[in-house]
């Protein structure tokens, strides 16, 4: 029997701490002051991932008329930015990766501070009464100590600690070390939930396909209305859509408590939309890059 509550616990936190820590550890101080040398470019980046994605994100959860704890997880679910595997894709496909690391650097920094606000208003507008009680500044001290500090802490090691040679090989493991725990704790998270998986796939389903849907499509047009360039414009389409469900499991197990052997069920949006996740985005993008090749 998968320990369900030793994945929520120390796993999942452990998880998200070795992800963030790999994320500062490529990043340097050049990568946030970057943003002063364009920032039109940034903030409609910015205005995509921070503002756009949730706020779509609920309407759809309105209008599909999803459960309250479905509609809150899939608003939590697009709060979650996707870290440094956006770099690697945007590299891939010709975007502006410079612009595409700038943005992971701001984003994984502000995230202990959207998160609690939003899911504030969030809980309470979908849930009610019978949201579960979570104080904000207790969560977002958490989410400082499972994003925040380990990204500086990275930045730091590898400003100060290692020769370039030694830091490289030390970033490889901990990346490594990172994506593990990626596959083990969705591996883990389906597999606590599957009979409630199942279950209300077709929903959650369709509510994420039409988030990525629609978020690749203004993700990718919104910079062109701008008179920003193709680059751009494929490097915001990939950080609109592409979240990091790591941080949906572990959020989601703090503010609602997991049933005896079962994941959180306010992490059932973020397992189906990061399973979905990677054909559509990636598969979008790909088609794009080849179009415009």
């Amino acid at each position: 029997m998968i320990d369900v509550d030793l994945m929520i616990t120390i796993l999942a936190p452990l998880g998200l701490a070795f992800l963030m820590l790999s994320l500062g550890l490529r990043l340097t101080v050049d990568d946030f002051l970057r943003i002063a040398k364009t920032p039109k470019a940034f903030s409609v980046g910015m205005l995509n991932q921070m503002i756009i994605l949730p706020v779509v994100a609920f309407i759809i959860a309105i209008l599909l008329r999803l459960e309250p704890i479905f509609a809150t997880g899939l608003v939590l679910a697009a709060l979650c930015p996707g870290g440094m595997t956006t770099n690697y894709i945007t590299k891939l496909s010709k975007g502006d990766v410079a612009l595409s690391i700038s943005l992971t650097a701001v984003m994984s920094v502000i995230i202990m501070i959207t998160i609690p606000l939003t899911l504030t208003f969030v809980t309470r507008y979908f849930l009610g009464s019978h949201s579960a009680p979570f104080n904000i500044l207790e969560l977002g001290l958490k989410m400082a100590g499972m994003t925040t500090i380990p990204v500086i802490a990275g930045m730091l090691i590898s400003r100060f600690w290692w020769a370039e040679h030694s830091a490289e090989k030390f970033r490889s493991a901990v990346e490594k070390i990172a994506f593990g725990f990626f596959v083990v704790i969705l591996f883990i998270g389906v597999y606590s939930m599957w009979e409630q998986f199942v279950e209300y796939l077709p929903a959650l389903a369709l509510a994420s396909i039409l988030l990525m849907t629609i978020m690749l499509f203004i993700g990718y047009k919104s910079p062109f209305w701008f008179g920003l360039g193709e680059a751009q414009a494929r490097t915001v389409a990939i950080e609109a859509p592409y979240q990091n469900p790591i941080v949906g499991f572990t959020v989601a197990g703090m503010i609602l408590p997991n049933e005896a052997g079962v994941l959180s069920i306010l992490a059932a949006p973020t397992i189906v939309y990061g399973t979905l996740m990677m054909p559509i985005v990636l598969g979008t993008i790909y088609c794009i890059y080849k179009f415009k090749k």
